[in-house]
């Protein structure tokens, strides 16, 4: 019965120490951070940032661009409000893109 007891003990030292661990608050990346930061990577690879805007998903932000390539490909990228990187891109071309971009909510 006393091995039981420590047992139960430790599971409890260790479930207190989880809840302290997921107290510490994340600071989330701006809609003018995520923008900077997408500036500079579409004038690292040869494109021009076109269109932005802020979605909602799943009640994270989402930060959506659509950049111009000088081939005539367009593409859209989104970064999540959680970290400064793009999350996806998907390119294509650029009438299929607009229609997409036009799409998203």
């Amino acid at each position: 019965m006393i091995s039981i007891l420590a047992i139960s003990c430790g599971k409890k030292e260790n479930s207190d120490q989880s809840t302290t661990d997921t107290s510490v608050s994340v600071q989330k990346v701006t809609f003018s951070e995520a923008e900077t930061f997408m500036q500079e990577r579409c004038n690292t690879i040869n494109q021009t940032l076109m269109k932005k805007k802020t979605v909602t998903f799943n009640g994270t932000k989402l930060y959506m661009f659509m950049s111009v390539a000088e081939d005539g490909q367009a593409c859209i990228s989104s970064i999540s409000e959680n970290k400064l990187e793009v999350l996806a891109a998907d390119c294509g071309e650029v009438y299929m893109k607009i229609e997409q971009w036009n799409n998203v909510n």
